[in-house]
């Protein structure tokens, strides 16, 4: 079960596919929220956490709403 959560939790592919979605660079999305370009790799690989707040200003920076981060993935699973 903790694995499940934990697989939950990474939402730093999310935000990076988001981004590029819209054809952002990691700097857009710096200078649109005011956090470093580190901090935002960083929160893509999922090697750190953001505050509600930071997280709250990338999401309005990439126009996406905060809670289709912490939405279940939609995945078909096909079995031999």
């Amino acid at each position: 079960m903790t694995s499940r959560v934990n697989d939950a939790l990474r939402i730093g592919p999310r935000l990076r596919a988001a981004r590029r979605e819209r054809g952002f660079s990691i700097t857009d999305v710096a200078q649109a929220t005011g956090l470093t370009k580190g901090f935002i790799s960083l929160l893509e690989r999922d090697r750190t956490t953001a505050s509600v707040a930071s997280l709250v200003r990338i999401c309005d920076a990439l126009h996406v709403p905060v809670g289709t981060l912490f939405e279940p993935s939609l995945t078909n699973l096909v079995r031999a």
